[in-house]
């Protein structure tokens, strides 16, 4: 399984099992039952079932799962999600469609990285500005990689000198 299924079952009490119920699924998954079922309605993921009709979640449907959930989050649609997936099921002759899918999503995620990283930086300026502190929590935006490049003109305000209010 992969590290994050690996470190949320490690803090569960052993259950012997190979697959976990739709329940356990979720809650090692930090999603809900309604969007895996979801998910599965879709046709994003087949998952067996038991004799009595009930789902097997087991490490292939976990690791489905959990690349679903990483690529919502990421800002992936379903339909790109949907697309994907078939791309998947048609075989190795799509290679060439779904590294372009992929390579595409990860534009968009840098954009996003790039947007949140302009975000922090405003929001670390009005909290100077208020002269507040971050609180030891971690240092102020203005460390973080490739924040000078994206945002020049906000860095120019941040190291300007204090300036003091008219007495």
């Amino acid at each position: 399984m992969t590290e994050t299924i690996k470190r949320r079952a490690e803090h569960k009490p052993s259950t012997g099992q190979d697959t976990f119920a739709v329940a356990q699924a979720a809650e090692l998954l930090a999603m809900s039952a309604h969007t895996i079922r979801y998910y599965e309605r879709a046709g994003l993921l087949a998952v067996p079932r038991d004799s009595a009709g009930n789902r097997c979640y087991g490490e292939p449907e976990m690791r489905r799962l959990e690349f679903l959930r990483r690529m919502r989050a990421s800002g992936m649609s379903m339909a790109a999600l949907t697309r994907y997936i078939e791309l998947v099921a048609e075989g190795e002759s799509t290679v060439p469609e779904r590294l372009a899918l992929m390579q595409a999503h990860r534009d968009g995620i840098v954009d996003q990285l790039r947007e949140l990283r302009a975000a922090l930086a405003a929001t670390d300026y009005k909290i100077a500005t208020y002269g507040g502190e971050l609180d030891g929590q971690c240092p102020p935006s203005t460390s973080i990689p490739d924040l000078d490049s994206a945002l020049p003109d906000l860095n120019a305000v941040l190291n300007a000198p204090t300036r003091k209010e008219p007495s």
